[in-house]
């Protein structure tokens, strides 16, 4: 399969993630999570969308299909990082997964 991009899986944070304690104010702080390692793809964009503005600045609407091998384990990330030719594209929950048995892969749709 040609890849164009990589898929990050985000990990679930751990009690010891997010049990962190409090910061010198007093305020709790957030426990962060890491991604897994970074698995090759074929990056699709359905709709991509820069024209969003709020007050503060801008962002970006976007939807993609990203095609990856079959994994030995069922595909089960609620959220990924995509990037493509080294361009971040961002962190989005996945919407669907369709697995494409006869070929050997699977399709997420973010």
């Amino acid at each position: 399969m040609r890849t164009n991009g990589l898929l990050y899986i985000k990990q679930a944070a751990t009690k010891k993630d997010t049990d962190t304690g409090l910061d010198a104010d007093g305020n709790p702080i957030k426990g962060t999570s890491d991604y897994g390692d970074p698995i090759p793809c074929h990056i699709k964009t359905v709709t991509d969308n820069r024209r969003g503005v709020y007050e503060d600045g801008k962002f970006r609407q976007a939807s993609f299909d990203v095609l990856l091998e079959q994994p030995a384990t069922p595909f089960t990330a609620k959220v990924v990082k995509l990037l493509r030719y080294g361009e971040e594209l961002g962190e989005y929950e996945v919407q669907s997964v369709e697995p494409a048995t006869m070929l050997g892969r699977i399709r997420v749709t973010v």
